[in-house]
């Protein structure tokens, strides 16, 4: 296939190019290449803005276990047509993936209908130590902690725990996932204003401030570089955290940030209006908190754009409405990640090339997958997604492929919309519609293929 006419972006530039498509790969990418080239499809993209396919390493999608709330196919479906291409899921399943044997059978469930490329995360629970390495070599990506208290099923870990789980990790040369809030600053606070009467949605964010994920970042990162561990930083939502982790790796720590659409996009304004269809953690921040977090993202100091996307029902998030302590933490975001951050970038001065970085290229060189994705370059996969540019579309949740379809970015407009999506050389979203055949496959965290 050759593909002429379009914008094509890369890390580092943005130009209008030709890509020549051989076997699911780039074969070849320049100016001019109709000329001299015989291909069995041309498709004229002319107009069109062409990106790497984007990778979304923090996605919930609730299989096995929780399937009304969302299952892989439809989460799969939901990242294709939102410009993602290649998604790792997190361990929050039921039961949690804790285990080689969790992990192996929910790799072969989940992967018989995934619409994109997919790899996945292990947990971490604090008694799990010696599962590490059997779950790396299934194939794991690293190990998701959490710094407070999530789900019974999936208890925090205290410093010690964490430290013990750090050292292992950097002993099997695999990453460490945090998410960092500090657990007494957060359950005083919701002690505070629960005794208090508050049961409206700003409750929520002002239980858990911005320092809670201040301070418990500092000693994530503290614990990381005392045990050699490669560290991810999840879901940041405050920029001082953003500087935490930025100054750490500018030092030599591998470590690394995640940034996601809400925060970049939506401020705590929207718990007063949306309440429980608002609510996630960390929470909706002010916005001096928003415009700091982009001067980062412009500074090029935070490292991913994900979703964190985690699909409720309903009925799960209503109680909200009388009392936001009862609605579940989290929101329907990933269809619409990559167009809600390319719009309000580009009123921020955020170019095509660093929205690649962000979204693509930093966490593929980050994961060893580079330069088979997060690239369009010859030899690459043929991951890709074709955007248009200047459209003024207001977000309907009926057009999401969610099972449920609600969203906290209902009613905004945005200027930019996935014409369509290709992976490994074939289209899977394309015209409004997912294309019926689940093409996505796992990808081995390490292999010997040396991917990682």
């Amino acid at each position: 296939m050759l593909i002429h006419g379009a914008e094509i972006a890369d890390e580092d530039s943005l130009a209008r190019r030709d890509l020549l498509i051989r076997d699911g790969r780039i074969a070849e990418i320049g100016a001019a290449l109709r000329a001299g080239t015989d291909a069995d499809d041309e498709v004229d993209l002319g107009g069109y803005l062409i990106l790497p396919g984007a990778i979304d390493p923090h996605v919930h999608f609730e299989e096995p276990g929780n399937t009304e709330r969302e299952d892989f196919a439809t989460g799969t479906m939901q990242a294709a047509a939102g410009g993602i291409t290649t998604v790792i899921e997190h361990p929050l399943t039921d039961p949690p993936t804790m285990t080689r044997d969790l992990f192996a059978e929910k790799r072969d469930l989940v992967g018989r209908h995934a619409y994109v490329d997919f790899g996945l995360w292990g947990g971490a629970n604090g008694r799990n130590v010696g599962e590490f390495e059997p779950m790396a070599e299934e194939g794991a990506f690293g190990f998701k902690a959490f710094m407070l208290g999530s789900e019974p099923d999936y208890p925090s870990l205290d410093d010690a725990e964490l430290l013990e789980a750090m050292t292992e990790v950097a002993r099997i040369e695999s990453t460490m996932l945090v998410h960092a809030e500090n657990a007494a600053i957060v359950e005083a606070g919701t002690a505070r204003l629960k005794a208090e009467g508050r049961r409206d949605g700003l409750a929520h964010a002002q239980a858990r401030p911005p320092i809670a994920e201040i301070e418990a970042t500092t000693r994530a990162v503290t614990l990381a570089a005392y045990a050699g561990c490669r560290l991810e930083v999840v879901h940041l939502s405050t920029a001082g955290a953003i500087d935490v982790v930025s100054a750490a790796a500018a030092n030599g720590q591998a470590v690394r940030s995640e940034v996601c659409p809400h925060f970049l996009t939506l401020t705590e304004a929207e718990l007063e209006r949306r309440g429980p269809w608002a609510k996630c953690t960390p929470p909706l921040r002010s916005r001096a908190e928003v415009d700091a977090l982009w001067e980062r993202v412009l500074a090029g100091k935070a490292d991913f754009l994900v979703s964190d996307h985690a699909p409720w029902l309903p009925s799960e998030k209503e109680p909200g409405l009388d009392d936001i302590w009862l609605a579940g933490n989290g929101l329907i975001s990933l269809q619409l990640s990559n167009v809600v951050v390319l719009t309000e970038g580009a009123e921020r001065g955020l170019d095509a090339p660093a929205f690649v970085r962000l979204s693509s290229s930093n966490v593929a060189r980050w994961l060893g997958l580079y330069p088979r994705k997060g690239s369009l370059r010859p030899g690459s996969d043929a991951d890709l997604v074709v955007y248009e540019r200047g459209v003024d579309d207001v977000v309907d949740p009926a057009r999401l492929f969610a099972k449920h379809r609600w969203t906290p970015f209902e009613g905004r407009h945005v200027a930019y919309r996935v014409v369509a999506s290709m992976l490994s050389g074939s289209w899977v979203f394309k015209d409004a519609a997912i294309v019926p055949e689940p093409r996505g496959v796992f990808i081995y965290s390490r292999d010997a293929n040396g991917k990682r």
